[in-house]
This record gives structure tokens, sequence and C-alpha cells, in this order.
């Protein structure tokens, strides 16, 4: 779904996908996916287009509801 759905999808809206790391120890399926945006409000407009483009019978939110146990988004500023 990562691969073939989303990455593509949020690319090509201009939200880069930096890194796609999955965890070897700690919780279970753990995946941490870095993202690299505008800000804020480019993630929230380049989503809600993406979503906007897919087919109605491809529901990404149910997919991902029946996937992901559990989602943390963490939004950062880069530093240096």
């Amino acid at each position: 779904l990562l691969e073939h759905t989303i990455k593509p999808m949020m690319e090509a809206e201009g939200v880069k996908m930096l890194a796609s790391y999955t965890g070897i120890t700690g919780p279970r399926n753990t995946i941490i996916d870095i993202w690299e945006m505008d800000d804020m409000e480019h993630f929230r407009a380049a989503y809600g287009r993406s979503l906007g483009k897919l087919p109605p019978d491809n529901d990404l939110r149910a997919k991902l509801d029946k996937w992901v146990e559990s989602e943390i988004l963490t939004f950062m500023d880069r530093r240096f």
C-alpha cells in the first residue's frame, strides 16, 4: 500500500519520501517513514488532493484502518 499507492500519490503532489524504515527490535511491524514537505498546509492540501484523485472504489482510509493497528504522525521542522 505504501510503495504502490501512498508514495506515488504523495510524491505527485510534491511531498517527497526521504526514507522508510522497518524495526528489527521493539514493537513488531513498526514502520517509520520520513517525508519532506514545505509545511503542514502542504501536507494537508497534498493529502486531500491525492484522496480526491483515487477511483471511487479505492477506499484508502478503510484499507489503512484494516491493516494499520496503530499510527503515530509526528511533524518536525528541520533545524539545519
